[in-house]
């Protein structure tokens, strides 16, 4: 029980770091390529 939760908790930190690894450099490729896009 005590090891699921350990478990669980670690797997939610690391899926989050995972995301915010992933999420801010793919939000400003999204940023680059939409101010890219205007200057058309």
């Amino acid at each position: 029980e005590v090891l699921f939760l350990g478990f669980t908790t670690v797997t939610y930190f690391v899926s989050y770091i995972w995301a915010l690894m992933f999420e801010i450099p793919y939000m400003l490729l999204i940023k680059i390529w939409d101010e890219s896009q205007k200057k058309k």
